[in-house]
């Protein structure tokens, strides 16, 4: 895969969940392990919900 497009994954959140459906399902690593994973995940979770919050007041308050 070319690099531009590697580099590009990681704006994509389903890379960092099948890193952890992976590492749990497949190899059974410890949380330790996953912990970057998860974080990365628990950011754009916030990411998202925080966005959402904002376009959603703008809508109610128009």
């Amino acid at each position: 895969m070319p690099p531009f497009f590697q580099a590009l994954s990681y704006l994509v959140p389903a890379r960092y969940l099948i890193e952890v459906l992976r590492g749990v399902m497949l190899k059974g690593v410890e949380w330790e392990v996953l912990w970057p994973d998860l974080l990365a995940l628990a950011l754009f979770a916030v990411l998202v919900l925080f966005l959402a919050s904002v376009r959603f007041r703008r809508q109610v308050a128009v």
